[in-house]
């Protein structure tokens, strides 16, 4: 099965639905490494309880967040 997007460049929405198609992929690389981040300052940096809890809950708000929007990094990045 094939696919294929057609774009009017003279038309502004297909020139920024043409922008979201080329950045998908770089977007869902920089959600994995910000993610990969997050988890590595959690898991090796020294950090005080306050600092390690506050990192937890960004983590879990952008787990969260992913999940509500349906974006499986796992999945994207195969």
């Amino acid at each position: 099965m094939k696919a294929s997007f057609t774009f009017d460049f003279d038309n502004l929405e297909d020139v920024n639905d043409h922008r979201r198609h080329t950045k998908a992929l770089d977007l869902a690389l920089c959600l994995n490494e910000f993610n990969t981040q997050l988890l590595c300052q959690l898991k090796y940096d020294e950090l005080s309880g306050k600092e390690k809890i506050i990192l937890s809950k960004v983590n879990e708000l952008l787990q969260d967040t992913m999940k509500e929007y349906g974006i499986d990094l796992d999945t994207l990045l195969t």
